[in-house]
């Protein structure tokens, strides 16, 4: 029997399976919102999804 998945692993896949249900506005909007977080968190990326 494999090993449970990392709970990592497990909320990103509740996270996909709940955002099939958003319209593109919606999503539109999530991203933009994950996008200023992201950019106000300091971690260097500043919206460059290719990273540092």
């Amino acid at each position: 029997m494999p090993p449970p998945p990392a709970p990592e692993a497990v909320d990103a896949a509740a996270l996909l399976w709940e955002a099939r249900r958003l319209s593109a506005t919606q999503a539109r909007q999530v991203s933009e919102l994950a996008r200023a977080m992201r950019d106000d968190s300091g971690d260097g990326r500043r919206g460059d999804p290719s990273g540092p």
